[in-house]
């Protein structure tokens, strides 16, 4: 058993990294660890690790050491320091995969679903891939505090970005206003269109091959999971000792997601780093009553079909439902922003 100890301004600390973000550890090119860091100054590997290895550490959120913001991090290994000059990514860099959404266009998506906070008028991205708020989106008939359903987002609308209970299709009006509006970190942030929807699930080289429905368990026990659809990028290669099922289950329930694929919380954040991209089956919700968490996602296209209805992604565990339907404006469905490459 050896030790992989981290110094920072060559000195030994204990790391705070934010939590629930994920910090992967490579040895010659294959991932040793890929969990959160806890707080302690050392990770225990079964491996050896000699003083020859090439180390690779990526920390995607500042490190702090005692309430000193650390940009550099050195990584010791025995007698062998390997530095890693790189600057930890930004709070809400863009995912690795590059899926291509037209003939001449390619984006990377965020790094999970748009979530908004009304009592600090904050809008985010979701912490992890597989996260999603489902019922909690609803507190005593009314929005709750923090959500990640929106009605459509109308340019002209009473209910500005979807922040609203209400079914009345007037309030969500207009052409489209993008929610990456409100992404203010200097990035550009967008909605996919119905057609960029379209030509990444059906029209993009080797497309049929590139998704698949699966369910992640977030615990050892399977108590605690993520029903979902997995989407691959352009250049795809599967991380070693992992099978990667495309396509859809014959069955159509929550247990048919796990059924069809399961992947544990490790094997997942392998997934990600090879540049795969998670939309959780967050449901979906009508006024102040949600539905279909775990059973379906409904995610919203910068496409209206009419004064009524919107074209979205849609989908099961057994297909495709609703793609480019008209989904009710006043419906309230996840948002996945992208940026253009």
């Amino acid at each position: 058993m050896k030790k992989l100890f981290f110094f920072a301004a060559l000195m030994a600390a204990t790391l705070c990294a934010t939590a629930q973000q994920n910090q992967v550890v490579w040895q010659n090119g294959k991932i040793m660890y890929a969990s959160p860091i806890p707080t302690v100054d050392s990770i225990t590997f079964a491996d050896d690790i000699e003083s020859s290895d090439t180390l690779h550490l990526i920390l995607p959120r500042t490190i702090i050491v005692h309430d000193t913001v650390i940009m550099e991090v050195i990584v010791e290994v025995h007698d062998t320091i390997y530095k890693c000059p790189d600057e930890p990514a930004a709070p809400n860099a863009p995912l690795a995969g590059v899926f291509s959404v037209a003939a001449d266009k390619q984006v990377k998506f965020s790094k999970g679903n748009l979530q908004y906070t009304q009592s600090t008028n904050t809008w985010a991205f979701a912490a992890q891939q597989y996260e999603m708020l489902g019922t909690a989106n609803v507190e005593n008939s009314a929005l709750a505090d923090k959500i990640d359903l929106f009605g459509w987002s109308g340019s002209t609308a009473t209910a500005k970005w979807g922040l609203s209970t209400s079914d009345d299709y007037s309030d969500y009006s207009g052409d489209f206003a993008d929610w990456g509006q409100n992404i203010g970190d200097g990035s550009m942030w967008r909605t996919l269109t119905y057609d960029e929807w379209n030509y990444l699930r059906h029209t993009r080289a080797n497309a049929a091959n590139l998704m698949g429905v699966a369910r992640i368990n977030l615990d050892a026990e399977g108590t605690t999971y993520a029903n979902g659809l997995i989407l691959l990028p352009d250049a795809w290669t599967c991380p070693e000792d992992i099978t990667f099922k495309s396509g859809f289950s014959n069955d159509h329930s929550i247990q048919a997601y796990a059924d069809y694929q399961t992947f544990s919380l490790e094997q997942w954040q392998k997934l990600e780093a090879a540049g795969a991209v998670f939309l959780p089956a967050s449901g979906c919700r009508y006024g102040s009553s949600i539905y279909s968490v775990q059973n379906f996602g409904y995610y919203w296209s910068a496409t209206p079909k009419d004064s009524y209805g919107v074209d979205c992604l849609g989908f099961c565990s057994d297909g495709n439902v609703g793609f480019g339907g008209g989904i009710n404006r006043y419906e309230g469905e996840a948002v996945r922003l992208v940026q253009d490459l």
